[in-house]
């Protein structure tokens, strides 16, 4: 619509004037400081041009704000060779060595003003990193049986530095896409620096029952099931790997006049304290990724929520989870 179109130029132009009057700002503040700081005296500091709307006089300055915002000045004590007067507080009354600040000094201004921007900007609004510092491990994870410990911080993988959790999951993605079947982590812990073989082959992987993630609002929750918990059976079988468990979870449905539907089955559970649990699970039915009905019970085990196919059944510091399942 033209109103649209009219508002959107109306805002452009709005935003092109804040942001010369910022830029307009930070110059003459730079010639203005510069100049006080050489001994030059300044009479008069304009933001805009044209007639004056408001103007303050403190001291030898007078300040100035003007209508037209495409521009500023700073007037300096016998700047013009028609106004000098010989004090010894004039433009031309110092050394070039002292005038010449004053004159870059705008430019500069502008310089250092928009790396102190960007920087702000980049500090609030860029992409911010986890740390290298592992905020907890689940008990009987792949990491657990490595060695890896609430706080260790991870050095390297196979020797190639780490410094964020992403650098750290990108390493062994590689590493497993290589064919490799352990990756050598290197962590400090305290004052020690140690290494750890972490297995990081899908086959590994796949062997952990171990919850990593629990949807909160999926059955699995409801049925009682936290992180950290691991799989003992489900319908009456014994899964012995992750894949195993997700073939017999995918294929609980009937077919029924209305469509397929989630079939109620048993569901049994060894918790972080030893304990076998077992209660009854109806799976959410979901579509996959060719568009077919099938179940899902709402957990991940045995791999990464954040990576697909990165191995980690521990929490990065920070505390975003990692997992992975279906």
């Amino acid at each position: 619509m033209l109103t649209d179109q009219v508002f959107e130029i109306l805002l452009d132009a709005l935003n092109f004037i804040l942001v010369l009057g910022i830029a307009v700002v930070i110059h003459e503040a730079g010639h203005f400081i510069v100049a006080r700081l050489s001994g030059i005296r300044v009479e008069k500091f304009s933001i805009g041009f044209g007639k004056p709307l408001a103007s303050i006089r403190r001291g030898e300055t007078e300040y100035i704000l003007a209508p037209i915002p495409m521009g500023g000045y700073v007037k300096l004590a016998g700047d013009n060779p028609a106004e000098i007067t010989g004090k010894q507080d004039e433009f031309y009354s110092i050394s070039p060595w002292r005038r010449i600040p004053t004159v870059i000094a705008g430019p500069g201004a502008n310089i250092i003003g928009a790396f102190l921007i960007l920087f702000s900007l980049a500090y609030l609004f860029g992409t911010p990193y986890d740390y290298n510092i592992v905020g907890s491990v689940i008990p009987g994870s792949l990491e657990a049986k490595a060695g890896l410990q609430k706080n260790d911080v991870l050095l390297s993988v196979n020797g190639i530095e780490v410094r964020t959790w992403d650098e750290y999951l990108s390493e062994i993605q590689s590493l497993r896409k290589s064919g490799k079947e352990a990756a050598s982590v290197e962590v400090r812990r305290g004052t020690k620096t140690l290494s750890v073989s972490l297995p990081v082959s899908m086959k590994e992987i796949d062997k952990c029952l171990v919850l990593s993630f629990v949807d909160p609002v999926g059955p699995g929750f409801a049925a009682g099931l936290e992180t950290g918990d691991r799989i003992l059976s489900i319908d009456h079988q014994s899964p012995d790997t992750w894949s195993k468990f997700r073939e017999i979870t995918t294929n609980l449905l009937e077919e029924t006049p209305q469509g397929p539907v989630p079939r109620t089955v048993s569901l049994s559970w060894q918790n972080t304290n030893g304990e076998i649990k077992s209660a009854s699970i109806t799976p959410a039915l979901v579509k996959n990724e060719t568009g077919e009905h099938t179940a899902s019970s709402g957990c991940r085990a045995g791999r990464c929520r954040d990576l697909s196919q990165s191995p980690s059944c521990c929490r990065k510091d920070r505390t975003r989870l990692s997992g992975s399942g279906y």
